[in-house]
């Protein structure tokens, strides 16, 4: 499902609720169910689109983390708040498409954002050595990986 798309039927869900529109929340909350699914992604619940890397849009929603997915009130359909797009992990990866890549790979219900923290700031200057070796395996640029705060010193 593109961003957009999600975007609007979100939208859409939230007049159909503000409206009693039950006709309408049934049959988007349907659409979203089926376009997102809340399943087993490995260690936990939550979204992860399984398609190949390169056959992936930018703009196509390819991750939702466990605790992104909150209860609804009307019906207990788990609706995602939190949403990733290949463009999204993207950037979240200091710009490489590879390391993005990798980190959908590896993540299975914890948010990007957390999962990268955790990866990416070295603990001492052994780590720092070995985190400028896997950033340019990656081909990220240093300087971006400083201004986006990552730690490292060469």
């Amino acid at each position: 499902m593109k961003y957009g798309t999600y975007k609007r039927l979100i939208k859409k869900l939230k007049n159909a609720i503000q409206n009693n529109n039950h006709k309408n929340i049934k049959k988007i909350k349907k659409t979203l169910k089926i376009k997102l699914p809340y399943e087993w992604i490995g260690q936990g619940y939550g979204y992860k689109l399984c398609k190949n890397w390169d056959d992936i849009k930018k703009d196509e929603i390819v991750y939702v983390p466990e605790y992104s997915f909150t209860d609804e009130v009307l019906s207990g359909f788990k609706t995602p708040t939190d949403v990733y797009t290949k463009r999204h992990l993207i950037k979240l990866c200091l710009n490489s498409e590879l390391l993005a890549e990798d980190v959908l790979d590896i993540i299975d219900w914890q948010y990007p954002e957390t999962f990268i923290d955790e990866w990416l700031y070295p603990l001492n200057d052994f780590e720092e050595v070995e985190l400028i070796e896997l950033l340019r395996s990656y081909e990220v640029d240093l300087n971006i990986a400083r201004k986006a705060g990552v730690h490292i010193m060469n």
